[in-house]
């Protein structure tokens, strides 16, 4: 639980850049400059200029990305099933985050809570958990450490650091996955400044 909340805290700053305009990647390809839209209940549109809204479907975008608030979010098959998770390190190896919900005593009393969970994936579409806040998960801690390393071979030198610092925290292999895409350490994005925070506050 300690080590997924200090990732959540750690990507939360990612929101400090945005980069590129908003835009969708279709299923055959296509990159659409757009805007998109996400609900607060988890609704994503996005319409061209001129157009009318649309919504996202697995069935025509593979990625959609919102600039303001640098969210990137894209079709992956988890457990054979696909869905859009949340992109958080892009590149040969990508991490990917599906944060919890918490649906409460519904109707029929039902109560629905789902875990936070960071997924890992190399070279296509299927990703496999790497850390999770569930109490189950089909693998072991050990199996989770022995498929970073098969991903990690290939570059000596990202994997021995691996295997001599012999962690395995969610913020350690996002600077591992990091390095081993750009061959830099990771760096949290600066805040994003807050044009109405006092400059003489104390806290």
């Amino acid at each position: 639980m300690k080590t997924i909340c200090t990732l959540l805290l750690i990507i939360s700053v990612i929101f400090a850049k945005a980069q590129t305009e908003d835009y969708v990647i279709t299923n055959i390809g296509d990159t659409i400059r757009c805007e998109v839209n996400i609900s607060g209940w988890g609704t994503v549109k996005y319409k061209v200029t001129g157009g009318k809204f649309e919504k996202v479907k697995l069935t025509d975008i593979k990625e959609y990305y919102h600039q303001y608030d640098d969210l990137r979010f894209r079709a992956v098959y988890r457990d054979n099933k696909p869905e859009y998770l949340r992109v958080i390190e892009n590149g040969r190896i990508s991490l990917y985050l599906r944060e919890g919900s918490y649906t409460g005593l519904g109707a029929l009393g039902a109560l629905t809570v789902s875990p936070t969970s960071l997924y890992i994936g190399k070279g296509g579409d299927q990703v496999t958990t790497i850390k999770t806040t569930g109490l189950f998960n089909g693998d072991s801690r050990q199996q989770r450490k022995d498929a970073l390393s098969e991903m990690l071979k290939d570059k000596p030198e990202i994997y021995n650091k691996y295997v001599a610092e012999d962690k395995f925290s969610s913020s350690q292999i996002l600077n591992l996955v990091h390095l081993y895409n750009t061959g830099q350490p990771y760096q949290a994005p600066k805040k994003k400044p807050n044009p109405n925070e006092k400059k003489d506050d104390i806290y």
